[in-house]
């Protein structure tokens, strides 16, 4: 008798931890929106009222245009409830258009203005883009003209622009060399930007060289953020970094914090999550305990990829969903004007490139800065990126 009262008992509560009619249904559902933009990170902690709800996942899926009701599962009371959620994503956002205000051809050209004016949507994987306006590349001349890019829900953008047509021009075969170059020596850097609440370091890769790790350490570099490969090109293989091993092992017995860097070609999420499992099994044998960072930089073939900025937001955020899962910290790496141009929104830390005279004016939090490519450091016989870590 005693066993059957004890079976019972664990049957009622377990069937209440798994209720699906919880009693903060009317809570619940007291949310402050049920439509969302197409791709935007919908973070449920921040949507709904009650913040005592812990839910099981973490973001909403917007990967989709229309209406969806799915089940939202969360805690709360140390109890475990479903509820029915049905929201719509809709896309009002306007392609994105990368031009420059003027662009110019020699009389006879055959290039494509098409190319070389970048033309992006968030879910469009090939938006409708061209020019109007009439221009002549046998004639030379200046012609005002406009591009415009569509998608296929309405949303469009356009911008004016120059074309110049010129005469070709004769070359001397003469060039003019600069023996006077600028660097950044790293001991500027130290004076101006060192303090209980920053670090200072460097990011290198094979273009370094040998590299002298003692000497680097003794100049005040703390930590180094160093690339442990890269995809060869677009649907290629991945490729470790011939000084890898050397970097990282010279950094860390120096007393250097190291960090990583993958130069990605990722297309979609599933690309980004498989080269995040390469990362992760080349950088076991490290004590890797700065940020590992996502780098994806070749937008000049944009127009030939067939992608959209969902994917490559999704392939970045996968990359770096993987990171976090094997207990390192994801960093996303970009520079000022492609940031706030391609990566819209970015879910992890920011790795900012922004190469100027004095503090960035990027508007967004950044964790890290590289400040300049042309710096000189002592152990290191060319140009090196100096960076600035804000713990």
């Amino acid at each position: 008798m005693k066993k059957i009262i004890v079976i019972i008992t664990i049957l009622l509560l377990t069937s209440c931890k798994a209720s699906n009619k919880p009693s903060v249904s009317e809570e619940f559902l007291n949310t402050k929106t049920n439509e969302f933009e197409y791709g935007s990170l919908v973070k449920l902690s921040n949507l709904f009222e009650d913040k005592e709800l812990k839910f099981t996942q973490e973001y909403l899926d917007t990967s989709f245009i229309g209406e969806k009701t799915s089940y939202i599962e969360f805690e709360k009371n140390n109890q475990l409830f479903k509820e029915e959620y049905t929201y719509s994503v809709v896309d009002t956002t306007e392609p994105l258009i990368w031009i420059a205000g003027s662009y110019t051809i020699t009389k006879g050209s055959e290039d494509n203005l098409t190319k070389k004016i970048i033309c992006a949507d968030n879910h469009a994987k090939k938006p409708n883009c061209y020019i109007e306006g009439d221009y002549d590349v046998n004639k030379v001349g200046s012609y005002k003209l406009k591009f415009i890019a569509e998608d296929e829900y309405g949303n469009k953008e356009s911008a004016n622009f120059t074309l110049y047509v010129t005469n070709p021009k004769n070359s001397n075969g003469s060039t003019n060399s600069n023996t006077n170059k600028i660097r950044t020596d790293i001991k500027d850097v130290i004076k101006k930007y060192k303090n209980e609440d920053t670090m200072i370091g460097i990011d290198v890769s094979k273009y370094q060289g040998d590299i002298n790790w003692k000497k680097v350490k003794d100049a005040g570099v703390e930590f180094a953020m160093i690339r442990m490969g890269t995809q060869w090109y677009f649907g290629e293989e991945y490729i470790i970094d011939p000084y890898f091993e050397k970097n990282a092992e010279g950094a860390l017995a120096n007393d250097i914090k190291v960090g990583i860097y993958f130069y990605s070609y990722a297309r979609n999420a599933e690309e980004g999550k498989e080269q995040a499992q390469y990362v992760i099994d080349n950088i076991k044998k490290y004590d890797i305990t700065f940020p590992v960072a996502y780098d994806w930089e070749s937008y000049s073939t944009w127009n030939d990829l067939g992608i959209s900025l969902f994917d490559l937001q999704s392939a970045a955020n996968a990359f770096q969903d993987e990171v976090r899962k094997a207990g390192y910290t994801p960093i996303h790496y970009g520079s000022k004007n492609y940031l706030n141009a391609f990566w819209q929104p970015i879910k992890y830390d920011t790795w900012l490139a922004h190469y100027t005279k004095g503090t960035s004016d990027y508007d967004k939090d950044y964790k890290m800065w590289q400040l300049c490519n042309n710096g000189l450091v002592d152990g290191i016989s060319g140009d090196v990126d100096i960076d600035v870590y804000y713990k």
